[in-house]
């Protein structure tokens, strides 16, 4: 395989693209680690008192993540999905390796959760739009709010409808600091970014390790605290120490990995939910 010669091109998205720092900006992640809710196990009246900071009537999706190699995270969500067994107004599924074996799995998880008729109704327009798994459930409002409790799943590389989505949530552990920045960016945060996202979309999460990415994109400084090191050339000379990330001063013509002198190829809101579910 031809190694030499390679050239890297960095592309801005356009102002229309929801990424990670415009929800920083925006208000829309909250902080897990100062979050009340999570520093007693769940019960019927905190829940409420979370949920109760939507605006009356909403319904919606709720994602939680949880980190199967931690015993306290591990007990906190059992106990979350205890509680939510004796709560008609809420419903919830799993979503692991487990009930994603064939595509319709989770649609049939989600049809235990509604009425017959809105697991049917969910079911045509699936086949209509050629939809399976999480894309079916997540194609129509649900009648209530749904939990979807994700183990190892949705990390880079799928897309997310977010239009009916109302939180996401990386549940907090203890010792580790809740994962590192690339599982992080790329879990449930990652999840909301992109074109046509749902902006109101209340993040719950590290905020401390998204920041941290933020730091390491513009400013060049890695997780560690320390100057990225990758080698790049910038302005035809060699830097040697830079980030992957690096800001193109136009679209499509930026970051040059190594690469030789004779290269012959072509240069071509709901706010008040945030505020009333941060103060839960």
């Amino acid at each position: 395989m031809n190694t030499e010669q390679k050239k890297v091109f960095t592309l801005l998205p356009s102002p229309e693209y929801w990424g990670i720092q415009k929800m920083l900006e925006k208000g829309k992640i909250l902080d897990s680690d100062k979050t009340v809710f999570f520093k007693n196990q769940v019960t019927m009246e905190s829940l409420k008192k979370v949920m109760n900071g939507f605006t009356p009537g909403a319904t919606g999706f709720v994602f939680i993540r949880e980190n199967v190699k931690s015993p306290d995270c591990r007990e906190w969500v059992a106990n979350f999905k205890e509680v939510l067994k004796t709560m008609n107004e809420f419903g919830f599924f799993e979503m692991d390796a487990d009930n994603c074996v064939d595509p319709m799995d989770l649609v049939r998880a989600y049809g235990k959760c509604v009425s017959k008729d809105k697991y049917e109704k969910c079911i045509v327009y699936a086949k209509k739009r050629c939809l399976s798994g999480i894309d079916a459930v997540l194609a129509l409002s649900p009648p209530k709010f749904i939990f979807i409790f994700v183990k190892e799943m949705l990390l880079a590389g799928k897309t997310l409808n977010t239009k009916h989505v109302k939180m996401v949530i990386d549940v907090p552990y203890k010792g580790v600091n809740s994962g590192n920045v690339d599982r992080i960016v790329q879990g449930l945060v990652g999840r909301c970014c992109g074109y046509n996202k749902n902006k109101d979309v209340v993040i719950v999460t590290n905020k401390k390790r998204v920041e941290d990415y933020i730091n390491w994109v513009n400013n060049d400084i890695t997780p560690s605290g320390k100057p990225a090191t990758h080698a790049i050339v910038k302005d035809d000379a060699l830097v040697a120490k830079g980030s992957a990330y690096m800001k193109p001063v136009s679209v499509g013509a930026v970051a040059v990995k190594k690469e030789d002198d004779d290269d012959d190829d072509d240069d071509d809101d709901d706010d008040d939910d945030e505020d009333n579910i941060r103060n839960t």
